[in-house]
């Protein structure tokens, strides 16, 4: 059994995630259709927030299974032909990934240094992918949409490929061989900046976003983070320190108290308990922060 797992910035309003999906089923073929689940990892990354989507990719993935293409489209630049298109293999689960190469993946392929990686054009992958069921639909077709064009068919065409039997990195190998397409080379990812560990209790990072109950992700990962000490001095760009307690939960926090909790995604989170820490703190993605361990 295969899955297929989609990450965008579409959000519901319009069609285009089911466009995305109806694509993908149309391009395979009756025996992967068979064997393939179709998953929405996400389609609410706010839109044109490339580092977000590539956040929301990166934490979700000890979750996800083997066997699994991932379509990951946040592409602020979409019709530009001159951005590559990005496959990568994750081999120890057999998971492909195909972006464009934007920063989208940038952050997992510097967590995981043994994924294999190919920087293809537009136009040597195109072809592989889905083709207009009749001209009517082809010349309605435009330049704005390649979720539906390009990467969603290309996925499609990844299981395809392997329910067949075929060996599925000499294929990409052969074809980025054939096309001289660059390895292990990719754009970074922006507004993505790797924390810095100062001290044993000092560290430097950046907002990365909130999450839809307002609590503040930090770029710093929370095992940097002693928890047996109980209080640190949030500092927030030149602003002077907050002192705020450290906690293992929300709960544990008084009502509308704020804190420094141990996030569930490995990154240490500022939080108002049944509160938003985004709206008291007025915090938003790319601040600095800094944060200094101290005890009670």
């Amino acid at each position: 059994m295969y899955t297929l797992l989609f990450l965008t910035d579409y959000g519901w309003q319009d069609a285009y995630v089911g466009n995305l999906k109806t694509v993908a089923l149309s391009t395979l073929t009756p025996q992967a259709r068979s064997k393939t689940t179709l998953v929405d990892l996400s389609h609410a990354v706010p839109a044109f927030q490339v580092q977000i989507g590539a956040w929301q990719l990166l934490t979700s993935l000890p979750y996800c299974p083997p066997d699994a293409v991932f379509v990951c489209v946040v592409d602020p630049n979409v019709g530009d032909v001159e951005q590559g298109v990005l496959f990568a293999y994750r081999a120890s689960y057999n998971q492909w990934f195909i972006a464009p190469d934007n920063g989208l993946l940038a952050p997992l392929l510097q967590a995981d240094a043994t994924i294999q990686t190919w920087r293809f054009s537009q136009q040597t992958v195109k072809p592989f992918g889905w083709h207009y069921p009749n001209e009517t639909v082809e010349k309605l077709a435009g330049s704005t949409f390649a979720g539906r064009d390009l990467y969603a068919p290309l996925g499609a065409v990844l299981i395809n490929k392997q329910v067949q039997g075929m060996d599925l990195l000499a294929w990409v190998s052969q074809l980025a061989k054939e096309s001289h397409a660059e390895t292990q080379t990719w754009q970074a990812c922006s507004g993505w900046e790797a924390p810095k560990r100062l001290t044993e209790t000092c560290f430097e990072g950046t907002v990365l976003t909130s999450d839809g109950f307002g609590n503040v992700i930090l770029t710093i990962p929370h095992f940097w983070l002693d928890f047996e000490l109980t209080q640190v001095d949030l500092s927030v760009d030149t602003q002077q320190p907050l002192e705020l307690p450290v906690v293992s939960s929300y709960g544990a926090l008084p009502i509308d108290a704020l804190g420094v909790v141990r996030g569930s995604h490995g990154y240490l989170e500022v939080a108002c308990n049944q509160g938003s820490a985004e709206k008291r703190l007025g915090l938003q993605a790319g601040m600095r922060i800094r944060v200094t361990a101290t005890s009670v």
